[in-house]
C-alpha cells in the first residue's frame, strides 16, 4: 500500500473533514475537499481549520512517501481569500 491509499484509509480527521490525497509522489503531493455546510464558520465561509487540514494532509503525504514516519513541528498557512459552500480546494505541498 503506497502513502496516499494508507493516508486516505487511515487519517480519520482528514476523513471526516472531506479531505483526499489525490497525488504523491517524492515533489509534490496534492489533497482536495469541497466545502460543505459543515466546513462554514459563523461568517459563512470556510472555517480557516477546516482548510489547515487539507494543508496538513497534504504535508503529511510528502513528508511520510518515502517510508519513514514523520511528523510536522511548525507549519504556518497564509488565507489570501476565502473558500465558500461548493468551492472545490485543493492544496498542494512541494
Amino acid at each position: 500500500m503506497d502513502i496516499k491509499e494508507l493516508l486516505n484509509r487511515t487519517d480519520r480527521f482528514a476523513a471526516n473533514a472531506g479531505c483526499q490525497i489525490t497525488e504523491v509522489d517524492e515533489q509534490h503531493a496534492v489533497a482536495v475537499m469541497t466545502v460543505t455546510e459543515g466546513h462554514l464558520n459563523g461568517g459563512n465561509v470556510c472555517q480557516g481549520g477546516a482548510l489547515f487540514t487539507l494543508a496538513d494532509l497534504a504535508i503529511a503525504a510528502l513528508m511520510n512517501c518515502k517510508g519513514q514516519l514523520t511528523f510536522g513541528i511548525s507549519n504556518s498557512l497564509m488565507f489570501v481569500s476565502s473558500a465558500r459552500l461548493g468551492d472545490d480546494n485543493g492544496g498542494r505541498s512541494s
